[in-house]
């Protein structure tokens, strides 16, 4: 995994606490069982094949999100090729100023998670014990859902993209994330990763991972992301992005 996509991903778990999905159309659902493959997360098997039900879930409210690094935006006419400008045709230039920068805007992405953590992690426990989990897996047991996103990640250190829109919207105003704005790129320079107003995008994830004792001890669970841990889970903590980064 080069480096451009690192930084991507620790400027979101550091400011979001959630791993980021890459590539970020892929799909990743509650209850996927995997492991972490260059960065991203390689699906086996899930919660459901493996006979852990998980039909409870808890969702969060819909939010919307906006979140950039090392993008600038302007309305302002471009003196030099580089400069980020607003063309006649309504589009609007980003420049990306180094490798891993990114423009994150989603609509109404709402977490949704695994309500009964206790049992699901009891049940992974017992399946350890029975010799049919492997030590390297790992369980998505939190997603968040973009009703719809636009997610760019700039690959070089300097790198610029122009988006158009339909005729009629302010470049100032204008929401990357909507697909009725009909956003397209009209011209780029360098490298990006990019998903434009895609619908029903599963861009964020955390997951839990049964963790084998060296010596002594109980095997149990820990989360890939660490938020506060329902009663009774005394062994959630939140292990180092490493984990993903040097997978």
């Amino acid at each position: 995994m080069g480096s451009p996509v690192k930084l991507y991903h620790k400027q979101m778990h550091t400011n979001l606490g959630y791993f980021a999905t890459w590539l970020p159309a892929s799909i990743i659902e509650l209850g996927d069982v995997g492991i972490l493959e260059s960065g991203r997360f390689r699906k086996v098997a899930s919660l459901k094949e493996l006979g852990i039900p998980h039909s409870d879930v808890r969702e969060g409210t819909p939010e919307d999100l906006n979140y950039s690094a090392s993008a600038k935006r302007s309305t302002k006419a471009a003196a030099s090729v580089g400069v980020p400008s607003v063309h006649a045709d309504g589009g609007l230039s980003i420049q990306f100023t180094q490798e891993g920068g990114f423009i994150f805007e989603a609509l109404g992405m709402r977490s949704v998670e695994i309500a009964d953590r206790l049992s699901m992690a009891n049940a992974m426990v017992r399946i350890y014990e029975q010799g049919r989990w492997q030590i390297e897996w790992l369980v998505v047991e939190a997603i968040c859902i973009a009703h719809s996103a636009t997610i760019i990640v700039s690959e070089d250190s300097a790198s610029e993209v122009v988006l158009t829109a339909r005729a009629g919207i302010p470049a100032e105003a204008l929401p990357l994330a909507d697909p009725k704005v009909g956003l397209t790129i009209s011209s780029s320079t360098g490298k990006f990763v990019h998903v434009l107003a895609a619908s029903d995008l599963h861009p964020l994830y955390s997951c839990v991972r049964v963790r084998d004792p060296l010596f002594f001890g109980q095997p149990n669970v820990v989360p890939v992301r660490g938020l506060a841990s329902p009663s009774g889970v005394n062994a959630l903590a939140r292990p180092a992005i490493d984990d993903l980064l040097d997978s």
